[in-house]
């Protein structure tokens, strides 16, 4: 039997985590990798599987994140988006599908990531499941939170902020931007970029400012844990639902070829 003919995809897509065990395919949980997988081998007829740009924890939200994926359909990007949106839960919608080559691989190939995270200081519940109800304070020094971050900026190792128990080769990470701003009266969003984040790195690098801010811990504590690649003397990983992959970047050649275009 003939092989069949293969033009490997590169899925641009969005979704709430709140209905799912994060990104990754696991037995007897319901992912969104699983959920995309289930309808596109429908649309197939044969098994498929995916392979996103990394993993998010459940809870986890995505605004932009991407998937690529090896098909033998011969559709238009328009139906294929149509088609698949259709099929899929209101949690997750397709955006935009390129035609890539077979040595593009979404996770690998990326060359830079961002992130936000959420907070609110007054109840809301509009926000539940959306963003961080941080009800200690009344408000939030930005200034001090964001005179913490030339020391993190200076790092480059980050074994302090990886979750215990990762299967990690190395800590390095190379973080380009880091910023705490106030959107609207009592609202905040912290925003990350980096090359690479490890395991549960920003909801524990989020619990470290809040802790800072709040004087649990020290710039020292903070620099000492760091000089020592050892964990900080109070841990703390934020909620999963105030976190959004917003921003994964490619090198810009792999993104210009639309698929059935």
């Amino acid at each position: 039997m003939d092989k069949p003919n293969l033009q490997r995809y590169l899925f641009r897509i969005s979704y709430s985590g709140t209905s799912f065990h994060g990104w990754q395919r696991q037995e007897s949980q319901i992912s969104v990798q699983s959920t995309i997988e289930s309808c596109l081998s429908k649309i197939e007829n044969r098994p498929i599987s995916i392979v996103g740009c990394g993993r998010t924890d459940a809870g986890v939200h995505a605004s932009c994140y991407y998937f690529h994926v090896d098909l033998t359909r011969d559709m238009a990007k328009e139906q294929w988006t149509h088609k698949l949106n259709q099929m899929l839960p209101h949690s997750i919608a397709v955006h935009n599908i390129v035609a890539v080559s077979d040595e593009v691989h979404a996770r690998f190939s990326a060359i830079n990531r961002g992130y936000i995270y959420r907070i609110h200081l007054q109840k809301d519940p509009f926000k539940e499941y959306l963003s961080f109800e941080y009800n200690w304070k009344d408000s939030l020094d930005v200034n001090k939170l964001n005179d913490l971050n030339d020391h993190v900026l200076a790092q480059s190792s980050f074994a302090p902020l990886c979750k215990e128990g990762s299967d990690v080769e190395h800590y390095r990470c190379v973080i380009k931007t880091i910023s705490w701003e106030e959107i609207a009266s009592g609202v905040f969003h912290f925003s990350i970029e980096s090359n690479r984040f490890l395991r549960g790195m920003i909801r524990l690098m989020v619990g470290m400012y809040l802790n800072y801010e709040r004087d649990k811990i020290s710039v020292d504590q903070i620099l000492s844990a760091f000089d020592t690649q050892t964990k900080l003397p109070i841990n703390w990983s934020v909620a999963p639902h105030g976190l959004y992959l917003n921003k994964v970047e490619y090198p810009v050649e792999i993104l210009t070829k639309p698929m059935g275009e």
